[in-house]
């Protein structure tokens, strides 16, 4: 209240003063989301593939909630795994907080044999922000396997001389687990 503002039916003015306080409780029912930021693979060899997942939220991120169980990959011949958590930017509650995961290769390495497209899914009811609000499932997006096939070895089966005439016999693998099987004369 100010100063000589308010008087009463008499004239007296009211001194300056504070009347009290409150506050005004408005509700967050906003729930975090959440975006990816992957590369594709296009060089053999490596054993694991590392990407950003950011949360973002209108309050706050609880960042207890950023595991190893709320990001799957799922891919061709029937590849899926949870992504691990390796680190998060802040380790404390806010916005944004950026989640860096990483899988490993089907069967120990990224090869010709893994190509395809895998998709990113964020995992239903696992991140939340601090008022309890928890962010749905969704697939964050996609990255792509493209790696050049492997030349075929070629094994010398049989050399030599046969009824008079020079053989060769040459064997390299072919599709799908087979041998190809070549003689030369």
């Amino acid at each position: 209240l100010l100063s000589g503002q308010v008087s009463d039916t008499s004239g007296n003015l009211a001194a300056a003063a504070t009347l009290g306080t409150f506050s005004v409780g408005v509700s967050d029912s906003v729930a975090p989301t959440a975006n990816l930021t992957v590369a594709n693979i296009t060089n053999s060899g490596s054993s694991t593939h590392t990407f950003t997942v950011t949360y973002s939220d209108n309050v706050a991120v609880d960042v207890s909630d950023i595991t190893s169980t709320n990001v799957r990959v799922t891919g061709p011949n029937g590849y899926g795994q949870y992504a691990t958590l390796v680190s998060v930017d802040v380790n404390s509650d806010g916005t944004p907080r950026t989640a860096t995961l990483r899988i490993t290769a089907p069967d120990d390495t990224w090869a010709f044999a893994d190509n395809g497209t895998y998709t990113v899914s964020l995992r239903a009811s696992q991140v939340s922000d601090t008022s309890g609000n928890l962010a749905a499932a969704a697939t964050l997006g996609t990255f792509s396997v493209t790696l050049a096939q492997p030349a075929p070895e070629v094994v010398v089966e049989k050399f030599g001389s046969f009824d008079g005439q020079t053989r060769v016999t040459l064997t390299r693998p072919g599709a799908n687990g087979t041998v190809v099987t070549y003689s030369i004369k």
